[in-house]
C-alpha cells in the first residue's frame, strides 16, 4: 500500500507580483551615497585607502 505524504489538497499558487527593486524615476546620486558610506564606515574606508 502506497501512502501519500500530502494529506490535503495542494495550495493554489499566488499570482506573481513583480515590482522594481528601486524606483527608476531619478538617477542614483552616487556622490551622496559615497559620502554616506564614508560617514558610516570610516574604518573600512581607511583600510581601503591603504
Amino acid at each position: 500500500m502506497i501512502m501519500s505524504w500530502r494529506t490535503s489538497a495542494p495550495t493554489p499558487k499566488k499570482p506573481e507580483v513583480k515590482f522594481e527593486a528601486r524606483p527608476k524615476k531619478q538617477p542614483t546620486d552616487y556622490r551622496a551615497l559615497a559620502k554616506d558610506v564614508i560617514k558610516r564606515y570610516p574604518k573600512v574606508m581607511e583600510h581601503l585607502a591603504k
